[in-house]
């Protein structure tokens, strides 16, 4: 099977796509923020020999947007993401995560060690080790969660596009830059607040100290314009016991929209090992 469709996963209807009947293992890709499973088509044709599946988080694209902030949660994200997995067959699965994806990538290995085979942990954090610190993050993401469910869907990506995080993609063709403003201004504006509010990076408990026990392969990416997840990349691979960074030239955070055929062959590469 492959192509579109929608899963009933603990309560919600998840939308994946895939390229074919699921193997014993399989690649999972997690997207970012107000992102979707589609982001990643550019990387597809490149590892159309494996299969591949890319999920519509909770409270994005296709997928279910509850109203319910709890259940966005990042124990239940990862719930949701086991029980996908069995769903589709597999007994393990690589995954690639992109920043939010990552953080929960992450998430998902150190809760199943043995679910998961490999990780490619692309602009990813574990979290915010400062209790102080993450509070301070906690009570802005409510705030930006507030916002963006009085304001509209329409300011919020207006104020996300012109992030700092985000002026590398100035350099993107039109085509590009367009294509992800529309699959921003498909989102509900209660799914992103769910999410800031149950899994950004101040409600998520942070991961820092696992990292010593993710044995598995590890290949962090970040690119060479994004220094402060190049920075969190860097001290992640010291203390993941067998992993690798690599930063990639002319790419700011988003390096598979960026430089797709560089990111892929990093991930075909590591796949294959």
């Amino acid at each position: 099977m492959s192509g579109y469709r929608t899963l009933a996963i603990n309560g919600a209807a998840l939308q994946i796509w895939q390229n074919r009947d699921v193997d014993v293992a399989l690649v999972l890709f997690l997207h970012g923020f107000a992102g979707c499973g589609d982001d990643f088509a550019a990387v597809f044709p490149r590892l159309e020999k494996r299969s591949l599946v890319a999920v519509d988080l909770l409270g994005h694209g296709g997928s279910d947007a509850p109203t319910d902030s709890a259940r966005y949660g990042m124990a239940n994200m990862i719930q949701d993401l086991r029980a996908l997995v069995v769903a589709l067959g597999a007994s393990q699965v690589d995954v690639i995560g992109y920043s939010m994806g990552g953080r929960i990538a992450l998430a998902l290995a150190v809760a199943y060690p043995d679910l998961v085979r490999t990780l490619v942990l692309e602009s990813a954090s574990p979290g915010i080790s400062s209790e102080r610190e993450r509070a301070e993050r906690r009570d802005h993401d409510e705030a930006l969660a507030d916002w963006i469910e009085t304001e509209g869907i329409e300011r919020f990506v207006d104020f996300w596009e012109a992030q700092p995080l985000f002026a590398s993609q100035a350099s993107l063709d039109l085509d590009a830059r367009e294509r992800q403003r529309r699959v921003r201004l498909a989102q509900r504006p209660h799914g992103l607040g769910g999410c800031l509010r149950g899994h950004g990076t101040g409600a998520q408990p942070s991961l820092w100290e696992h990292l010593a026990s993710v044995a598995l392969p590890v290949l962090v990416i970040s690119g060479a314009l994004d220094a402060k997840f190049t920075r969190i990349g860097s001290a992640m691979a010291r203390l993941l016991p067998n992993a690798s960074q690599v930063v990639v030239q002319s790419a700011g955070h988003n390096v598979h929209i960026e430089q797709p055929a560089e990111f892929s062959r990093l991930a075909a590469a590591f796949l294959a090992q």
